[in-house]
């Protein structure tokens, strides 16, 4: 029988386990008339944990971290299937880290109906450290419609990733007890006089993907993820680091267009990953497909505000994985800068490639830039390339590309002089502009693209 029953009707099992036998008790040896209460066969070990039980207050203000991490430990150290509840209210915790494995576990499921809210004293989070962590672990589903609130409008004024190359993203208690003046001047100083080799010197986008996102999945294998909300990161929502067979579905990811790199999910050194049916609109990439995936697919995703579903930036650093068997389809861009965008660095210090992706049936609603592919990717206010990226693009499909767009270029494909796109296909692209003056155009550089069907804009000249 599936463990995916009501949740009340667990909480009712977990507060009976927690007061009629001990904790981490298994289902057999109860009494006849016990055991006709549990929705399991006497042959299934089944385990109920609720963070309650072991101290979890909910009341929004008392620090729950301990409550969170002793239910884990128990759970963990359990035997066969095992429950995690965490009832409705409002918990003060972090940072979390849930860490397999899980030696004995074939199964957790977290049945997360709370609001979970981050500290913003960030000397908690010690080095490099995110706020919700789940790693090294098999078979795990987090589920039950709660939310995780990273209360990143505290952190948002000291981030400038966005416009520094060299950018330090500062654990600063001075969040909380300075004035903001006086953070900005600790801030300029730190930017300055920190060497590179300093803890918080993030030298790779891994090391910031490290760095208090909301939740981040490390090394995990047959993960779940269903009926989440995440709100307001300090960085980005949730993060993936080499995971594999990873499906997330009705996801909600909220944050302001203007937070600073608050990416809504972020995959990295992934394979067989699949999100779908899910909500995200965020001050940056709604999805970000970074460095060493395979077989990802993305699909049924409204994406708005933000800056669209973005395959990079790659090229970066040294010894970066390829891209490869990527599919984005059945999307909605609506009022994003970017709708489908691949962006990779000049100045590449090691080769690489991305090939075999799909983009199909997307649609654009106002969206700056519906299409674009670009070698000369820079964030900052002014680059200074001093060679061409060394990320080879190749086998790109865009397919049944509509809707309109704000800017007069609706599609813009700028390829590396180095290492030229090859087989780029455009197909049924039709795209408007938004104010109905005139038709969109399209510029190539260092491309050949090939065209079927219907091309609005025109292919380029």
């Amino acid at each position: 029988m599936s463990l995916d029953i009501p949740f009340k009707l667990l909480l009712l099992f977990s507060s009976f386990s927690f007061t009629g036998v001990p904790a981490g008790a298994t289902t057999a040896g109860l009494g006849s008339q016990h055991a006709q209460l549990l929705p399991y066969n006497n042959q299934r070990t089944s385990h109920f944990f609720n963070v309650k039980i072991f101290g979890a207050q909910a009341d929004g203000l008392t620090d729950d971290t301990k409550a969170f991490l002793s239910a884990w430990n128990k759970a963990c150290q359990a035997t066969g299937e095992v429950d995690i509840m965490i009832p409705k209210g409002t918990y003060l915790v972090g940072p979390l880290k849930f860490a397999g494995p899980c030696e004995n576990v074939s199964k957790i499921i977290v049945h997360m109906k709370g609001y979970l809210k981050a500290t913003t004293n960030l000397f908690k989070y010690g080095d490099g450290a995110g706020w919700v962590e789940f790693r090294w672990i098999e078979g795990l589903t987090l589920t039950g419609g709660g939310t995780f609130d990273g209360q990143g409008a505290k952190a948002w004024p000291y981030n400038s990733c966005s416009t520094d190359f060299n950018c330090k993203l500062l654990p600063t208690v001075c969040f909380i007890h300075l004035a903001h003046q006086l953070c900005l001047q600790i801030v300029h100083v730190i930017n300055n006089l920190i060497p590179q080799s300093f803890e918080l010197a993030y030298k790779t986008d891994e090391e910031k993907v490290l760095f208090q996102q909301n939740v981040k999945f490390l090394a995990m294998n047959r993960t779940i993820v269903r009926g989440i909300t995440s709100v307001n990161s300090k960085f980005f929502h949730m993060a993936l680091v080499e995971c594999k067979n990873f499906k997330g579905s009705k996801i909600k990811i909220s944050a302001p267009a203007d937070s600073p790199n608050t990416d809504g999910i972020h995959i990295q050194r992934s394979s067989g990953v699949y999100f779908s049916r899910s909500l995200i609109g965020t001050g940056d990439d709604c999805i970000s497909i970074g460095q060493g995936n395979s077989q990802v697919t993305i699909t049924s995703i409204s994406c708005g505000p933000g800056h669209g579903i973005s395959v990079g930036s790659l090229g970066r650093y040294k010894d970066e994985g390829d891209v490869s068997g990527l599919v984005v389809r059945d999307c909605t861009m609506i009022g994003t800068s970017n709708g489908i965008r691949i962006k990779t660095w000049a100045n590449s210090p090691g080769r690489s490639a991305a090939t075999n992706m799909t983009f199909e049936n997307i649609n654009m609603e106002n969206v700056t830039n519906p299409i674009i592919i670009d070698q000369a990717y820079c964030p900052f206010a002014s680059c200074t390339p001093m060679g061409p990226s060394q990320v080879k693009l190749s086998d790109i499909y865009f397919k049944k590309i509509k809707g309109t767009s704000l800017s007069a270029v609706a599609v813009a494909l700028e390829c590396s002089k180095g290492i030229p796109c090859q087989d780029i296909y455009l197909e049924d692209v039709h795209l408007e502009l938004a104010t109905g003056e005139k038709q969109v155009t399209s510029t190539c550089k260092n491309v050949r693209a090939k065209y079927i069907g219907t091309q609005i804009p025109p292919p380029c000249a």
